[in-house]
């Protein structure tokens, strides 16, 4: 899943809905850096369907995540149990998702641009990106 990636540069991953599933799992075997993990409307922790299908079980936060930021929208039906954190095991760096809640407008509050739309989870982003060198990120 991640082999376009090079493990010796940074991977900062953003991911939404069934994405953070695919995101998890992924980062599982991932032998590079992740400075920052952000889940958005995650359904990781929703019992039966996901969390006691995750491997390994207990679930526990992928190795390699340096930082993990969950962010859910109480109007979000995705989303049913939004707090990660007491679902997941931190890796062996300590690493637990913070979980915070955002408030969208509108009827339909899943989708991803609405997630990023809030301060909250584009700030963290943004600085994340930042903290590498402009170089850097476009020299392939």
């Amino acid at each position: 899943m991640l082999s376009g990636t090079d493990p010796d540069r940074p991977l900062i991953v953003v991911s939404h809905s069934l994405g953070t599933v695919v995101a998890f799992e992924a980062l599982r075997s991932y032998g590079g850096r992740v400075p920052l993990l952000v889940t958005l409307g995650s359904p990781l922790a929703t019992g039966a369907a996901v969390l006691q299908r995750l491997e390994p079980q207990p679930p526990r936060t992928p190795a390699r995540v340096e930082r993990w930021l969950n962010f859910w929208d109480r109007d979000d039906i995705v989303v049913g149990r939004p707090r990660l954190e007491r679902w997941m095991r931190p890796n062996a760096s300590g690493v637990v998702p913070v979980t915070a809640r955002v408030d969208s407008d509108g009827l339909w509050v899943h989708t991803a641009t609405k997630y990023l739309r809030q301060a909250a989870v584009a700030g963290p982003l943004v600085e994340a990106l930042k903290a590498r060198p402009l170089v850097e990120a476009f020299e392939k």
